[in-house]
């Protein structure tokens, strides 16, 4: 699904400040994800909706917030150039793509949801390999992600399943599950 949204030129200003700030956060270089403006306005979205559910927002909050500056999380320099060497990928040699560093492998016996069994079948018949990882800060917006990727750059050009949502990374696209995800059948 797709939603537009007309914004005031300064809150697309603040958003495009987010951008960068985004992209060299630990999650998105481990998990080698382009940050556009589409990307930073969505975790706006999901972080505010979420305080707006939890009655952490209130429209009195949201108010008192209009005239605040936002608060830039500056990240330790080692950390950041922790984070960046980690995100900087390797050549694929004969056994293509190494699996990027903090990817966590899907366990070949570990159970696949219902609603994902199409999908896995999928992906894995066409030499795809299941991954999981959390994104997001602690209790504020944090969750699983799950995605397939292949190591062979060749199989790489498997068209997504209706509904996956394919993310760019220095070791090729992979394809993301939403988090709604509810089988081929259900989108």
């Amino acid at each position: 699904m797709s939603v537009t949204l007309n914004l005031e030129t300064a809150i697309v200003d603040r958003l495009n400040k987010q951008v960068e700030v985004v992209a060299q956060s630990e999650a998105a270089m481990q998990f080698g994800i382009e940050v556009t403006l589409s990307t930073v306005a969505r975790i706006a979205l999901l972080r505010g909706l979420e305080d707006m559910e939890s009655g952490q927002a209130t429209v009195a909050k949201v108010e008192s917030r209009v005239e605040a500056k936002p608060v830039e999380r500056k990240q330790p320099a080692a950390k950041k150039a922790e984070a960046k060497k980690a995100a900087e990928p390797e050549r694929p040699g004969p056994d293509g793509w190494p699996i990027p560093q903090g990817w966590n492998r899907w366990s070949e016996g570990e159970l696949v949801p219902g609603e994902h069994t199409d999908a896995h079948e999928y992906y894995t018949k066409a030499g795809w390999m299941r991954f999981y990882g959390t994104v997001g800060d602690e209790g504020k917006g944090r969750e699983t992600i799950v995605f397939y990727w292949a190591k062979d750059p060749d199989a790489q050009e498997l068209a997504p399943l209706n509904g996956v949502l394919i993310q760019k990374t220095p070791w090729g696209p992979g394809h993301m599950l939403p988090r709604d995800w509810s089988g081929v059948n259900g989108r």
